[in-house]
This record gives structure tokens, sequence and C-alpha cells, in this order.
């Protein structure tokens, strides 16, 4: 463990506590009860296993970790407080690229790896970074890949029926790796450290193809340690021994494209996240038996209705109790120029705002005459 990176946040009073599990480490926030960091060891393609494990066949195991003290960690009211708001408990090391056998898979599902993340962005985009993530492990020419994923904690708690919740306003995700020895062909391929850092606001982005673009989050490893209060270059010093005379931190997008086209399963899988949208926020009854209504008419996509019916039991139940979910959530700036908070659900978000810090990253790959991987 190196407790220099939240060397900030130790020094603030929070009671950072480091869990290693089988294959992913986990840097958990006490005053917040989610983890602020979790680091995937890529030893091999992410989901790859002779065990085949199916969501829908088993009882999702998600409880709080017996390595958390009870004070430090979400309850199961709390997050189904959460829920009916538009919330959900989100995995930061996804349970699907961890199948290696049942306990590991279980072990994604332990509220120390969870933190409260906004329904219709989880199953959405996010979905679509964790899938790129994915492809990316399996690439035969990059090793010693490391996959940061984290929170961005909001400056106050907010009210969830009896829960009160300090929902993050940002999930990034960091990608960190180097070349195989055997295809550095050319001098500035070595002792490089390549790296893509993403940031996405916490918020009910609408899975547009243009909001499906990863490339449309991307960030600093700067911006993202000020806004965290991380510092990540300990981690690299463990781990990659870089020291800026003898090693290079490098953008991926130098050696390869960041942009894939999506599937139809991941297309049919953006509207299904809309969906979840379009039940929980739901106004009045009339509304949500309108919302149901269209929701069962994707028959064709959804094999199961069994996640969308809770999310339509849960705004049933907000409703039929008064209360509303104008006004909350959060708000403030989603870090690349787009304000959020109360009007946004109201409506999905449509980030169609990109900083020149964004597009300037994006010209520099193409504009870069390095080959990249193929």
């Amino acid at each position: 463990m190196n407790k220099i990176i939240f060397k900030n946040q130790i020094q603030r009073g929070d009671n950072i506590i480091y869990l290693e599990k089988k294959e992913f480490d986990i840097y958990y926030s006490c005053k917040n009860k989610y983890p602020l960091m979790v680091i995937q060891n890529v030893n091999k393609p992410l989901g790859s296993s002779k065990v085949e494990i199916k969501r829908q066949d088993q009882e999702d195991p998600f409880g709080p970790d017996p390595n958390i003290p009870k004070k430090c960690s979400m309850t199961t009211k709390d997050y189904d407080n959460y829920m009916m708001y538009g919330g959900s408990p989100g995995h930061n090391a996804p349970a699907g690229q961890h199948k290696t056998n049942m306990s590991i898979w279980s072990e994604t599902f332990l509220y120390s790896n969870m933190c409260p993340q906004e329904i219709v962005f989880n199953s959405g985009v996010w979905v679509v970074l964790e899938t790129w993530v994915k492809r990316l492990s399996g690439h035969p020419k990059l090793e010693k890949m490391k996959v940061i994923t984290g929170s961005i904690p909001s400056k106050t708690k907010t009210k969830f029926n009896g829960s009160f919740i300090n929902v993050p306003s940002h999930m990034f995700k960091i990608i960190l790796c180097q070349m195989k020895p055997e295809f550095i062909k050319k001098p500035e391929y070595k002792n490089q450290i390549y790296s893509a850092c993403f940031l996405y606001p916490n918020q009910p982005i609408e899975p547009t193809e243009e909001n499906c673009n990863i490339t449309k989050y991307l960030t600093s490893m700067k911006i993202l340690g000020g806004m965290g209060r991380f510092n990540i270059f300990p981690y690299l010093e463990e781990v990659y021994q870089f020291r800026s005379k003898n090693k290079k931190l490098s953008h991926l997008g130098k050696i390869m494209k960041l942009e894939f086209t999506l599937s139809k399963g991941l297309q049919d899988q953006m509207t299904r996240a809309k969906l979840y949208g379009l039940l929980i926020y739901s106004k009045t009854m009339k509304e949500l038996e309108k919302n149901w209504k269209e929701c069962l008419k994707y028959g064709d996509i959804i094999s199961d209705f069994q996640y969308h019916r809770e999310y339509y039991d849960l705004a049933k139940d907000r409703i039929s109790k008064g209360k509303k979910v104008e006004g909350l959530g959060n708000s403030g700036d989603d870090g690349r120029g787009n304000s959020g908070g109360n009007s946004l659900v109201n409506s999905l978000v449509k980030t169609n705002k990109t900083t020149k810090r964004v597009k300037n990253l994006n010209k520099g790959k193409q504009t870069k005459k390095i080959k990249r991987l193929k």
C-alpha cells in the first residue's frame, strides 16, 4: 500500500482503508463510505475465464465487506433509499471482468467495491468505457496494464429518505500500460509508460452516439489529481519504477486509436439504460404507467424485466408517498464546461459541449506521426 497517494485526504482527517482483494486493490474512504480508488491488476484479458458465470442465473451477492467497520460502510437500506431517486450501487471493478471463479466474482459485489452512481450513467455511457477497457486488456502488444477506477466526492451529503449520502460528483478511469519489448522497434517507444485518463460526471447522461464517444471525456492526470486530491506518481514509481529522468509518461492515443464502434449489443444496452431513466424519473402515476408500457415494448432486447421492474416499483413507491426527484443529485460543473444539478432530474443530460482541452488532445492524436498499434 502506498498511502502517499492520498496524503491530502489523510491530512484532512479521512481514514483510508487499504484492502487487497484477489484481483484488485481498494483505497477505501471511511469518511465517504465508498472507495476513492480501485486498482485492477490486469495479468490476462479481463473477463476471460473457464468458469461460466451468468449474472441473470445468480442472486446478486450485494452486501457489506466484513473488513470494513460498520460505521464506515453504506448499508443495503442506504442504497435502497438512493435507488428510489435514480441511484444505483455501482461497481468500480466490474463483475463481468472478474469471472475467474465464483469467489472472485462475488468479491466485486461487496460494498467496498461499490459507490453511489446514477442509474442511467452507470448502465449507459459508463458501460461503453468499461467495454473498451475490457477489449483493450486483451491487446497482444501491451503489458503491465493497470486499470484505476475512482470517485470524486461531492462537497456535501444529500438526504435520500432517511439516508444521508455523499454521492460522487464524478467518476474517473486511468489506464496505465507499457508496450511489450518484442514490439518496440522505434527509439521513441522505449522507456514509455502509456496512459489514458477519463472523467465522467455522475449524472443521467443521455446515451446518444455522441455521448458514447469515450474520447469526449479525456482529461489529464493533473486535473484528476487536483479534483480527487491524490498523487498518482508514488504509485507509478512503485509499479513501473517511474522516474522522469529514465521513463516518460505518454498519452496512449499516440500509439493507438481510442475510439471504437458500438456493437449491436452495446446499442441495445444504451436503450435499456435510457428506459431506466424513463421509469425512475416519472413524476406522476399516469406518466409512470405510460412509461412502463413503453418499456414493455422492448421485449426483443430485454429478456428479463427484473431490473426495470425494480425501478418501476421504486418510482411507484416514491410517487405514492408524494416524494419528488427535483432538488436531489449532484450540482455544479461536470468538469468539461457543462452545468449539472437540479435541472438534470427533469430530462436526461445531453453533454454536447467539448472543451478546448479535449479538442486539443484529440487533435494531437491525429497529427502525431507515430505508427499506431494495429
